[in-house]
């Protein structure tokens, strides 16, 4: 895989979530763990924790946004 940019414990990341009535809200997550097979994170209108394979975040890295700020759970 080329160019592929794991994110490190702790980076924040926010993103456009479009709902299915076209409303749109940014949605922040937060990066907790980066295992040999996933990354594991946190979203803001969420306490559960999330996997996400190595190969999908990379290709989703265009949808995310760096955080600027604290994030908020």
């Amino acid at each position: 895989m080329n160019n592929m940019r794991l994110p490190k414990v702790g980076d924040a990341f926010e993103f456009d979530y479009k709902y299915r009535d076209e409303k749109t809200e940014v949605i922040g997550l937060l990066v907790v763990e980066v295992t040999p097979e996933h990354v594991m994170y946190k979203m803001t209108c969420s306490s559960h924790i999330y996997p996400m394979t190595h190969e999908i975040w990379t290709l989703n890295q265009e949808l995310r946004r760096p955080k600027i700020g604290v994030y908020n759970e």
